[in-house]
């Protein structure tokens, strides 16, 4: 696959589509997302295929990919749920999809917009945390700063989201 022949790549699906999908169908365990994800998977296979590791085996390679991408699409779902659990109560009930989708879109371009009136640290610590699902620890190291740290900035992060959410989610009440 290194030589960008398609054949190449066509077998190399062949041989390992449904045996991804079935991983992935245990890791998400939704049908739907578990062919999403396989179509990500082979996607990046194919557009990283340079940077493959001759002498390491190809499946061994391939479910690391499939490992990665479903464990973001777990953190994504957690995180979604977390959010919807946050801000659902005092919501109407909403009975259409379509409605649903538009109000958490707008519920989530809100916090962007609220997070961006934190101090640069502060909204850069809280995304890290709340969006890309990294641990406190996590964070203390990629920023170089402490954990402690971290834990402060979070605290005043989340009384702020508190008290800018509030005011959006009153306008649904």
């Amino acid at each position: 696959m290194h030589n960008n022949d398609p054949r190449a790549f066509d077998e190399i699906y062949a041989q390992f589509h449904q045996k991804v999908y079935q991983f992935m169908l245990r890791c998400v365990r939704h049908p739907a997302d578990a062919q999403e994800l396989t179509q990500q998977l082979f996607v990046r296979l194919w557009e990283k295929r340079s940077q493959l590791a001759t002498h390491k085996p190809l499946d061994g390679q391939i479910f690391v990919i499939a490992r990665n991408l479903s464990i973001d699409e777990l953190r994504k779902k957690a995180r979604l749920s977390t959010l919807q659990s946050n801000y659902q109560i005092g919501l109407p009930a909403i009975s259409n999809c379509t409605e649903e989708q538009v109000m958490l879109h707008d519920l989530s371009e809100q916090l962007d917009d609220v997070i961006d009136l934190m101090p640069r640290k502060r909204g850069e610590i809280f995304r890290l945390s709340r969006k890309e699902g990294l641990s406190y620890r996590e964070i203390a190291e990629r920023l170089s700063i402490s954990v402690k740290t971290v834990e402060n900035q979070m605290s005043k992060a989340l009384q702020f989201v508190k008290v800018k959410m509030t005011s959006f989610l009153s306008v649904f009440l």
